[in-house]
């Protein structure tokens, strides 16, 4: 998969996949609280409306009171004298501004009952003769159907119905007359209208229930359109906006990615010049900071391996010229200290010979420089002509010599090699190669030896020490040779 596919991927994983989920659940929010709004109106005007009914109780209380405070009526209940008691309840009702009054034993069928038949809301008073005993029970209404409808629906703003044991004693709007009274906040559509309604009990007489209906106008389904469409656009402007983000991060991303593979590429060719631009201080830039180390020290590296190529170069052709000379013991000595030179890392190099076997040492072959070293290097020669090989520094310089020795004996000391540098000590890998090269240029230096001593053998005599015949042939055929 491609970089730029997994930046698509990651977008859609945490971006759109997200929205998406938002979206369903914003939407359903959007329904959930405009569920929550009409059922919280609703609520508040059914507290109100239940308030009306309050106050039509409280009415009928004080009728209630008023009715079973009059002697008249209350004497013609006690004395049986119903026809009597009917006419003064009529009054009454007339007199007191109230629409049923009704009187009924503890148990039994009304034995007066005056005024409308629908009236609601009725308050209960039970009856008491002079001794305290019950003779009926009183029930009085100052409220109708009708008149109670239109105070809720002018108090709550709400169409109202008001059941009577199913019956519809009257409703504010014909349409909601014909719904059934809802047990719990549920919506309604009636005649192409939707509706939130609620339904609460009111107080009715013995033997009956009234059932009070309110339905209010949800909002229309345009407005939770336009709810659902503000959110939407909401929501496309942010992922409009991700989106578009997301194109710039991908891009600068892509961006620095391709200056990082150009560079590679231009490393990958042996070009170690060109740099990373490194912007911030975010891990791209500390990314691009170690590439750009990176590419120096790969630099400095191929310095190196080129350097130690042409080392490589030179030692190769020191080889070759050490077969030429290995019967010249100062040619041996010429490629020893400067091989010696490049193997140490040392500035300068030198070998010196003693013309007799005490004497001094007289430089034989010189490399590199020992200007302001010398000090260093003859403690170091000195030490090493009594027969073992020496180190020595004088300040900041280091001095290497070893001894080169005859073949007479090991004590016979004829020559030393030694390296010189001023900045740091010699490791103890520079003194053995060091060591290694001055052994194996005493052992030319020998080989020399046994040639010279093998030539001398062959044209002496070995009991007199003169010239034999074959330096005689020898001398005669050069000398005829002159002679033409």
């Amino acid at each position: 998969m491609s970089f730029r596919a997994r930046l698509s991927l990651f977008f859609v994983l945490i971006v759109v996949v997200p929205m998406v989920s938002l979206t369903f659940v914003l939407f359903g929010l959007i329904a959930d609280s405009e569920n929550g709004k009409a059922d919280a109106g609703l609520a508040a005007r059914q507290q109100a409306a239940i308030g009306v009914v309050g106050e039509a109780r409280a009415r009928a209380e004080r009728g209630a009171l008023a009715v079973s405070q009059d002697v008249r009526f209350a004497t013609a209940l006690q004395r049986g004298r119903l026809k009597v008691a009917d006419r003064r309840a009529e009054q009454l009702l007339r007199t007191l501004s109230l629409k049923r009054i009704v009187v009924a034993p503890a148990s039994g069928l009304p034995v007066v009952d005056a005024g409308g038949q629908t009236a609601i809301l009725p308050a209960r008073r039970e009856l008491l003769d002079a001794k305290g005993r019950s003779f009926g029970v009183l029930q009085v209404s100052a409220e109708g159907p009708v008149s109670f409808t239109r105070l809720v629906k002018r108090v709550t703003g709400l169409d109202v119905v008001v059941r009577r044991d199913g019956e519809v004693l009257s409703a504010t709007d014909e349409a909601v007359a014909s719904a059934s009274p809802p047990r719990k906040p549920t919506d309604v559509v009636l005649d192409g209208r939707e509706y939130r309604a609620a339904s609460f009990a009111a107080p009715a007489f013995t033997g009956r229930s009234v059932t009070v209906s309110l339905f209010g106008q949800r909002a229309s389904s345009g407005e939770v359109d336009r709810s659902r469409r503000i959110a939407a656009a909401i929501l496309l402007g942010f992922l409009v906006l991700a989106f578009a983000f997301a194109v710039l991060v991908s891009r600068s991303l892509q961006r620095q990615i391709a200056e990082f593979l150009e560079a590679a590429r231009r490393v990958r060719r042996g070009d170690f010049s060109s740099r990373v631009p490194t912007v911030g201080q975010d891990e791209f830039a500390e990314l691009g900071e170690e590439f750009n180390r990176m590419s120096v020290e790969l630099e400095q590296r191929v310095a190196d391996l080129r350097s130690e190529r042409e080392r490589l170069a030179g030692a190769l052709r020191r080889i070759g010229d050490t077969f030429a000379s290995n019967l010249d013991s100062g040619a041996v000595l010429e490629i020893v200290v400067a091989t010696a030179l490049d193997g140490t890392g040392a500035v300068g190099s030198r070998a010196g010979m003693r013309t007799t076997p005490n004497g001094p040492l007289e430089k034989v072959a010189e490399a590199g420089s020992t200007a302001g070293l010398e000090t260093a290097l003859w403690t170091a020669e000195t030490a090493a002509l009594a027969g073992e090989s020496a180190e020595a520094s004088h300040g900041s310089a280091s001095a290497l010599a070893h001894p080169l020795r005859t073949l007479e004996g090991e004590s016979a000391v004829t020559g030393v090699v030694s390296v010189v540098r001023p900045d740091r000590p010699f490791t103890d890998g520079e003194r053995e190669l060091f060591e290694y090269l001055a052994r194996q240029a005493a052992v030319s230096i020998e080989n020399v030896g046994l040639h010279e001593i093998v030539e001398r053998q062959a044209v002496t005599d070995d009991l007199t020490g003169l010239a034999n015949r074959r330096q005689f042939q020898d001398a005669l055929a050069r000398e005829v040779e002159r002679a033409r």
